[in-house]
């Protein structure tokens, strides 16, 4: 297993994929059946603090891309209507 990054709290440290890949791991290791119960009560709190930086990862971009979304609106003539099929 690779080692996981020092602190999981700070987002800003680790990607969005990279936090999804550990979850992943995680719960791959408790569906394994092989973990001690202290084993998996470890293994479900760092599950949960890598789900917890993806959620936060993923309401970061929605953020973005609304803000985007907005941004062209802006740039688009007030009479402007897509071609409709």
């Amino acid at each position: 297993m690779q080692e996981l990054p020092e602190n999981p709290d700070t987002h800003d440290d680790i990607s969005f994929e990279e936090a999804l890949r550990i979850a992943t791991e995680q719960v791959n290791r408790l569906e394994s059946g092989n973990l001690s119960l202290e084993e998996a009560l470890a293994a479900v709190e760092i599950g949960k603090k890598y789900l917890s930086i993806c959620r936060a990862k993923l309401e970061q971009a929605k953020g973005q891309l609304i803000k985007m979304q907005v941004e062209i609106e802006e740039q688009m003539p007030s009479d402007f209507e897509p071609n409709q099929p």
